[in-house]
């Protein structure tokens, strides 16, 4: 089963999640990203989220031989752009939002080819699961040539949230919402702050419900999701949080501080 994510922010989160669900169902699951490789016990540095062709098979050859039968990936616009994914395709596709990025001399001329590149997904997957709230949403579909299904707080959606509450408990903080599938509610608890982490839980869910994951192991699986430098609650027995995030731009320090407010700091 290969699921590949794209998208501006959240590929990392969203892959972490997907790996805690899937292993909360019982799956064996490797995992290509930023963050590198993950097969079994193994790790290995990669130079690019979504590395060269020639060690996407490699990798992808390690974890069959290891067992995984579940392999995540980050595919990133560079990615398609370079054709380190070409010939691939996955089961299930993710496209989690759209902002500028990556725009320069070294990486994509314009937001037009940008955009272009990442859509290059709805052509190597069975179904994409799409952020329905995106401000880019027309834009990202348009002329998409697979299932799209459509997850957030939209009139098209076909799975959204409600119930979203943010607190502090046991030196952390706590983000709670509930997902509705068909009309019913499932509750969730996150151990990782803000809205966003709502957003990226729901694409995970999405994805994890096409593949008849219980919502059992869904509700174990993203409360024990744990992604380091990504918004990474620290330990301490102290009256305050320290929080460590790869924020690297304006738009991600933005975000971040955003997220604080929802908690009010004193």
């Amino acid at each position: 089963n290969t699921i590949a994510i794209t998208g501006t922010k959240g590929k990392t989160s969203i892959s972490f999640m997907l790996k805690s669900i899937y292993e909360e169902a019982g799956h064996k699951v490797g995992v290509i990203g930023s963050t590198g490789v993950y097969v079994g016990d193994k790790f290995y540095d990669t130079a690019n989220s979504t590395p060269e062709s020639y060690l996407l098979h490699k990798y992808y050859k390690e974890m069959l031989d290891d067992g995984c039968d579940t392999a995540i990936i980050e595919a990133t616009s560079q990615g398609f752009k370079l054709s380190r994914t070409h010939g691939l395709h996955f089961n299930t596709g993710v496209f989690s939002n759209l902002s500028p990025d990556h725009i320069g001399e070294n990486e994509h001329k314009d937001f037009d080819e940008y955009l272009n590149c990442k859509k290059m997904i709805f052509n190597q997957c069975g179904k994409v699961i799409v952020n329905s709230e995106s401000e880019h949403y027309e834009r990202i579909t348009e002329g998409a040539n697979c299932q799209i299904i459509n997850v957030g707080n939209t009139e098209n959606s076909n799975m959204s949230f409600a119930d979203e509450r943010f607190s502090i408990g046991d030196n952390g903080l706590l983000t709670e919402f509930a997902y509705i599938e068909n009309g019913n509610r499932f509750p969730i608890t996150l151990n990782t702050p803000g809205k966003f982490s709502i957003r990226n839980a729901l694409l995970a869910i999405a994805v994890a419900r096409q593949d008849k994951v219980p919502n059992e192991a869904i509700k174990n699986g993203l409360a024990k999701a744990f992604v380091k430098g990504r918004m990474e609650i620290v330990p301490i027995n102290q009256d305050y949080t320290v929080i460590i995030d790869f924020a690297h731009n304006e738009f991600s320090v933005k975000t971040l501080f955003e997220t604080m407010k929802l908690y009010n700091p004193s």
